[in-house]
């Protein structure tokens, strides 16, 4: 990996938020159980789950199972479930707590696609989005589940065929990365990405260490009927690889701590009045004797920074699922190309 590459990771440590609700909380919610097909009676797998726009959210395990911890005092919230190809559902935080054997029946939905005259005509293709020529910082998943990224495109038509799709890669020490496959509409209201324009699940799967990730999906009949949209990718990692990367990234603060009280002067102390003292590392994360016990990991790369040819290409993030959405000052380096 080039050594800018190698660089970058150091940002990890910044970029991933340690306010995870901790099992030991005092005073949380424990929310637990198992969610279903209505219609097959089989574990639906990482269904996005939370309370919409608090950042407090999870997914749902292969076998359906998922645990969530709240604050007590939002015990009268709902609970969002939602699933690309189900109806979504809320269900009370409080009829949830303290038991495992709730089970969540979601629904199969049943989408009627607009019609679409076939013509003889030569469709015209386009390149949306941006490649970026720098490096830049990589954001990942948070601890939670569900956290995701999306850059706004616009198409020349108000039809369009999704054709093929290239993400950039910074790094991954995974066998097989996995990503979901989003496309948003964009609402006006919310200045922020919208509803999910998919009616089927598409999971992106490679195996590829950092460098551009290329897929075809012409097969998967991808149409859009909105000229302005984001196209986004979901990180997807079950609970067991969130809590032990949740357990190495504290230890890697208290390290970060005690080699500022060492005299380490890669370390400087961050002081924000009302919060808690955060330390920050000026040098590579890998310096760091815990990294090569965390969990395999994946970053996308973002051009830091705007322009005026990024300026339209404005990039989102979302901390959990139902997370609110929050404009980041850079592009994502992603590039869907589609047919009109």
């Amino acid at each position: 990996m080039p050594t800018t590459r190698l660089r970058c990771i150091l940002i990890l440590g910044l970029v991933l938020q340690l306010a995870f609700q901790s099992n030991a909380q005092t005073g949380s919610l424990r929310l637990a159980g198992t969610v279903i097909d209505a219609e097959t009676t089989q574990p639906v797998p990482y269904v996005n789950i939370g309370l919409r726009d608090k950042n407090l959210g999870t997914l749902s395990d292969e076998d359906g199972s998922f645990e969530l911890f709240i604050p007590a005092g939002l015990g009268n919230d709902s609970i969002h479930f939602s699933s690309i190809g189900y109806a979504p559902l809320k269900v009370r935080a409080d009829q949830l707590s303290n038991s495992e054997s709730n089970k969540i029946i979601l629904h199969p939905s049943r989408t009627m696609l607009k019609e679409v005259i076939v013509t003889s005509k030569k469709y015209k293709r386009e390149r949306l989005g941006w490649m970026g020529g720098k490096d830049g910082v990589l954001p990942l998943d948070t601890l939670q589940g569900g956290g995701a990224i999306a850059l706004l495109v616009e198409s020349p038509a108000s039809v369009s065929y999704v054709d093929k799709l290239q993400v950039r890669l910074m790094y991954n020490s995974k066998d097989t990365l996995q990503f979901r496959l989003h496309f948003y509409g964009y609402d006006q209201s919310t200045d922020a990405p919208g509803k999910e324009l998919l009616s089927k699940e598409i999971m992106l799967k490679q195996d590829k260490r950092f460098g551009w990730l290329r897929f075809d999906l012409e097969k998967e009949d991808i149409r859009l009927y909105e000229k302005k949209f984001f196209v986004g990718f979901e990180w997807i990692d079950d609970r067991k690889t969130r809590k032990e990367m949740h357990e190495g990234l504290r230890a890697w603060e208290r390290w970060k701590q005690q080699e500022y009280h060492q005299g380490n002067k890669k370390v400087e102390k961050l002081s924000t009045p009302g919060k808690q003292e955060q330390y920050k590392y000026h040098g590579n994360m890998m310096d760091w004797p815990g990294f090569k016990s965390l969990p395999p990991f994946t970053g996308l790369m973002i051009e830091t920074g705007k322009t005026d040819k990024t300026k339209n290409l404005r990039t989102f993030e979302r901390k959990a699922s139902f997370g609110k959405w929050r404009e980041i000052p850079s592009t994502l380096n992603a590039v869907v190309t589609v047919s009109y």
